[in-house]
């Protein structure tokens, strides 16, 4: 418990907050050390966002490896790039893959980026990203997918 309590105190001191609320704790709890599956549904300004966001942090150090990444499915473009701009502010290295420059593309493909944004059409007909993501390095590296804004999505 003391590893995911220092991750816990890494991720407020990163984020600039003074402590988790108990469903982002939860949240964070049930993917790192139970490995399983979580689905979130909480009012806007809870901070679900943030629970995926601090997930490489939180899995580097608990599990003392470094380059962890989650990639996020988001149906909204300027929503990603928000949050990529805030996350970079903050030193996590985010992408988003609309407007993705090619020394980006290879950036993401070596597990440069902690938190990689593309939205459902990217990741389903684009085969450089599938195959990235069945690729050694994100088998090894990545340590959640999070699909943000899904009721947004109106196809699946």
């Amino acid at each position: 418990m003391a590893d995911i309590s220092k991750a816990l105190d890494r991720v407020c001191e990163k984020f600039g907050i003074t402590e988790l609320n108990k469903y982002q704790k939860e949240a964070i709890l049930q993917i790192v050390q139970r490995k399983t599956d979580v689905f979130i549904n909480l009012p806007t300004g809870f901070g679900k966002s943030l629970i995926y966001q601090a997930l490489p942090l939180v899995c580097d150090t608990v599990r003392g490896t470094t380059g962890h990444i989650v990639v996020v499915v988001s149906p909204l473009v300027n929503l990603m790039k928000d949050q990529v701009g805030k996350l970079v502010n903050i030193g996590i290295p985010a992408v988003t893959l609309s407007d993705i420059s090619e020394d980006n593309m290879k950036a993401v493909e070596r597990g440069a980026f902690s938190v990689v944004y593309g939205s459902p059409e990217a990741w389903l007909k684009i085969d450089r990203w599938r195959k990235m993501l069945a690729s050694d390095l994100y088998r090894k590296k990545l340590c959640a997918f999070a699909v943000d804004e899904a009721h947004v999505v109106k196809q699946w």
